[in-house]
C-alpha cells in the first residue's frame, strides 16, 4: 500500500494542477480523440465543455475514457457534474479560471457549459529506472502498484 500511495502521488504531481491532455472517447466501437484543458483536483480530472460536442454526447452513452499525456496514459470513468457557475463546482471554476483564463472568459458563463469529472481507474506509465524501461502500473480500484521491466 506504501508503494501505490507514493506511485500515485507522484503521478499526480508529474501531471500537476492544469495540463492539456488528449481525451478519448468511444461509442459503438468508434474511437475518438481531442485535446483538452484538464485540471487535477483531489485525485480526480476536470474539464469543461458545451453539451453539444461530440464528447459530451459520446460520454454520455460510455463513461469509460482515457487521458494520455507525454507518457502517462490514464483510464477513468466520467460524469458530467453539471454547469461550470453552479455553487457545487466553485472549486472548480476557481482553478479554471486561474489556469486556463481565456476559456474561462469565453465559455464558462454559457448556459450549456457543463464540467466533467474523471475518477481514474488504471494508470501506466513508461519510465526508466536503474537504466532499465520500465512499465509502472497504478490500478486505482484495488490499491495497488507494479512496475514491469520492459523486455525487447
Amino acid at each position: 500500500m506504501q508503494k501505490y500511495n507514493e506511485a500515485r502521488k507522484e503521478l499526480f504531481e508529474r501531471i500537476g494542477e492544469s495540463s492539456k491532455m488528449v481525451l478519448a472517447t468511444s461509442v459503438d466501437n468508434i474511437v475518438s480523440a481531442r485535446t483538452v484543458s484538464i485540471l487535477s483536483i483531489n485525485g480526480m480530472f476536470y474539464f469543461q465543455t458545451d453539451r453539444s460536442m461530440d464528447k459530451a454526447r459520446e460520454i454520455a452513452v460510455n463513461p469509460n475514457v482515457a487521458l494520455c499525456i507525454k507518457e502517462i496514459q490514464i483510464k477513468g470513468i466520467c460524469c458530467d457534474i453539471g454547469n461550470p457557475q453552479s455553487d457545487k463546482n466553485g472549486f472548480f471554476i476557481e482553478k479554471f479560471q486561474e489556469f486556463f483564463p481565456s476559456a474561462y472568459a469565453k465559455y464558462s458563463h454559457l448556459d450549456n457549459e457543463t464540467v466533467f469529472e474523471i475518477k481514474p481507474t488504471m494508470a501506466k506509465t513508461w519510465r526508466y529506472i536503474n537504466e532499465c524501461q520500465c512499465i509502472e502500473y497504478i490500478d486505482f480500484l484495488k490499491e495497488e502498484y507494479r512496475c514491469e521491466q520492459y523486455r525487447l
